[in-house]
């Protein structure tokens, strides 16, 4: 009997790869891969200022954390110390945007790949 491969281009109904090729991450390693592949640090995600780059790298984090990741919503909002109202709100315009947006899906996966490398 020959080795059991997955066929390279399996991925779920949506187009990604599936869950079994991403690494498992704890938290506190997750927000390390995505803070240095992302582009952004995680005082400025959790600073109380707006501003379009801040709110990007909180739709992107939430998005790949709950989407991808399998973090609760409620993980993240102590993390970022914000309501869970809010990061439920990025979770949702996240999924929005990942669904009708070329480019946002495309940064997030490109993050995904970046942060489920395994090492």
């Amino acid at each position: 009997m020959g080795e059991i491969s997955c066929h390279p281009s399996v991925t779920t109904f949506d187009g990604r790869r599936l869950a079994e090729e991403r690494a498992e991450l704890e938290l506190d390693e997750l927000v390390r891969r995505a803070v240095s592949s992302g582009g952004f640090c995680l005082a400025e995600l959790a600073s109380r200022q707006r501003g379009e780059e801040r709110t990007r790298g909180r739709l992107e984090f939430t998005t790949l954390a709950v989407g991808r990741y399998g973090v609760r919503v409620c993980d993240i909002s102590r993390l970022l110390d914000k309501h869970p109202n809010s990061v439920t709100k990025w979770l949702n315009r996240g999924l929005r945007l990942e669904r009708d947006d070329p480019g946002f899906k495309n940064r997030l996966d490109r993050l995904d790949a970046a942060i489920s490398r395994r090492s």
